[in-house]
């Protein structure tokens, strides 16, 4: 009887898929949302350079016009750029600094936009932080307004 009982366990297949699954299901529900992780963060790096760049081009323009731009009016205007449509970047995780460079470029201003992202992390479960993704580049302005 005891031999007859060990070859059934032994022979019995039902409940092993389930078993299985509750094995597998936990690496590959972690893959897959690692895989959206990724794709955010590329967006995310994406948005940030085009903001930029974005930034960059319209505060160049509006300095010339008035030559009255504040080093904080052109961060507003790079945070407002940033989380209006297309980019949509969440406002609470971005930071915008403008600083004065020294200029490389004989009659113009050097400016330095830097750029600091929380990017949001989707496999806190997993103990994958928060991470933070940061895009500077330079803006020239002309130091006299045009038509001058």
């Amino acid at each position: 009887m005891a031999r007859n009982l060990s070859c059934r366990v032994r022979d019995d297949r039902q409940g092993g898929a389930l078993i299985e699954f509750a094995l597998a299901a936990p690496l590959v529900l972690a893959m897959l949302i690692g895989i959206l992780q990724v794709g955010v963060h590329v967006q995310n790096s994406s948005a940030l350079k085009s903001v930029a760049s974005d930034a960059a081009r319209s505060i160049a323009i509006d300095y010339q016009k008035s030559l009255t731009l504040t080093n904080l009016q052109m961060e507003e205007r790079a945070f407002a750029i940033a989380v209006s449509s297309p980019y949509m970047l969440l406002d609470e995780r971005l930071d915008v600094t403008i600083t004065d460079q020294p200029t490389r470029i004989t009659g113009a201003i050097e400016k330095k936009l830097t750029m600091t992202y929380v990017r949001p992390s989707f496999l806190g479960f997993i103990g994958i932080d928060d991470s933070i993704s940061t895009y500077s580049r330079p803006i020239f302005l002309t130091a006299t307004p045009t038509g001058a």
